[in-house]
C-alpha cells in the first residue's frame, strides 16, 4: 500500500506542541483507515499545511451523512465486509478532543463527487 500514498507537505518544518507519539497514532490511524476502506485503484492524498491542518483523503463510494456521523463511534465501520475492529477513527477522535482540536469527516471529498476525507487541526507554535 505504500506506493499509494501521495504526500503534500510544507517546504519548511512545521513546529507543533503535539507529542510525536500522539501525532504518529493520529497519522497512522487516518492512513490505515484510508488504505483499508478507500479504492485500491487510486492514491491516498495526505496533506499537511503550515497552519497545522492534516488532511487524509481517498476515493471510494460516497458515505451518507448518517454513516459519517457514526464513524467516530467505537466498532463502527462503513461496510461490514472489512477486517479490523473499527477503532481507528474513534481513537483519533478521542485524541483530538484531548488536544483541544477537532476531527472533521467529509464525504464526498472537497471538490469531488466521491470519496472520503478526514481533517485534523494540529496545534502549531
Amino acid at each position: 500500500g505504500e506506493g499509494r500514498l501521495c504526500l503534500n507537505m510544507p517546504e519548511t518544518p512545521l513546529l507543533s506542541d503535539i507529542d510525536p507519539d500522539i501525532f504518529a497514532i493520529v497519522y497512522r490511524n487516518l492512513v490505515e483507515n484510508a488504505l483499508r476502506y478507500g479504492s485500491s485503484a487510486t492514491s491516498i492524498e495526505i496533506e499537511l499545511t503550515m497552519s497545522g491542518m492534516l488532511r487524509v483523503s481517498n476515493d471510494g463510494p460516497t458515505l451518507p451523512a448518517s454513516t459519517l456521523a457514526r464513524l467516530t463511534d467505537r466498532f463502527e465501520r462503513a461496510t461490514v465486509s472489512c477486517d479490523g475492529c473499527g477503532l481507528g477513527l474513534a481513537i483519533v477522535n478521542t485524541i483530538v478532543q484531548r488536544i483541544d482540536s477537532t476531527l472533521v469527516l467529509k464525504s464526498p471529498r472537497t471538490g469531488c463527487d466521491s470519496g472520503f476525507e478526514a481533517i485534523v487541526k494540529l496545534p502549531v507554535s
